[in-house]
């Protein structure tokens, strides 16, 4: 098939014509360059055009080489603006491939340090799936399934701390510890000591994490109340000084027990600024 030359010229002028055939400078190869998307690769080595433009000084003679090149032959060299494609296996659940490979992962990690895990040890737990989803993935790694909340630690995790059923396990810990025969058999004093180095840190670990409800604070009270006067659930006794004078410092006149809201602010304050003064904490 012949086409007429004479076409062309309700298209393109002849000066069009001459700078379509005039030859690659080196501000335009450059400027092709520049205009190129930095995380765009144009070959199977996996250098961007970012990488080209930051080195540009090293190797800009070398594309400006490869250009003239082209140019001169009409011809690629072999291997450039080819790709490389990667067959990945289908499979009906890409969650599964993932926890497999996460196995193997761990796997390799016990190999290289000797720290194996235990999967029959371990439990694994959702966040925004079903249960029969869950048990289908644990079962995949060989571990148990938990549910929400659960204990770490000591801590509860995953369960709301402002309700105060979520709190019962400190209260009962330290009415485990006031039993009433430790209220009439220690003194005064013994009382007051077994408050300040006992009861007062049960809760502590807890109250460094989390701000307990009014109505907890309100129960432990009422618990160092009643096991400093000697009393019991089902005999009641005088407290002879009024509780703010109890919990005061002694350097105002009060026994040191320390308010129990204070140091649940304080503790929680604690990180605050800790975050504040230590920017790498986190």
């Amino acid at each position: 098939m012949k086409f007429s030359t004479s076409l062309l010229t309700n298209f393109v002028s002849v000066g069009q014509s001459s700078f379509l055939e005039s030859k690659f400078s080196i501000e335009e190869i450059k400027s092709v360059v520049w205009h190129c998307g930095g995380d765009k690769a144009p070959g199977p080595n996996g250098y961007t055009f970012k990488i080209l433009k930051a080195n540009w000084d090293s190797i800009g003679k070398d594309i400006i080489r490869f250009v003239k090149y082209f140019e001169s032959t009409g011809s690629l060299a072999e291997g450039c603006n080819s790709s490389n494609i990667t067959l990945i296996p289908k499979v009906s659940d890409p969650l599964t491939l993932r926890l497999k490979n996460l196995s193997r992962i761990l796997k390799c990690f016990h190999i290289s340090s000797g720290l194996k895990v235990k999967f029959f040890k371990s439990c694994l737990f959702g966040v925004g799936v079903t249960k029969a989803t869950l048990c289908d993935t644990a079962q995949v790694l060989g571990c148990l399934h938990g549910e929400f909340p659960f204990s770490y630690l000591g801590i509860p995790v995953g369960a709301n701390m402002a309700l105060k059923k979520n709190w019962m396990l400190v209260l009962d810990k330290i009415s485990s510890k006031l039993s009433s025969w430790k209220a009439t058999s220690l003194s005064f004093g013994g009382r007051l000591t077994l408050i300040k180095t006992v009861l007062d840190s049960l809760p502590t670990y807890y109250m460094s994490l989390f701000k307990a409800p009014l109505g907890i604070i309100k129960q432990l009270d009422k618990i160092r109340r009643r096991f400093l006067w000697g009393g019991s659930e089902l005999k009641k006794k005088i407290h002879w000084v009024e509780w703010s004078k109890v919990i005061a410092p002694k350097s105002e006149g009060g026994l040191g027990v320390g308010s129990l809201f204070a140091q649940n602010i304080s503790l929680l304050i604690k990180w605050w600024w800790r975050i504040m003064n230590d920017k790498g904490s986190l």
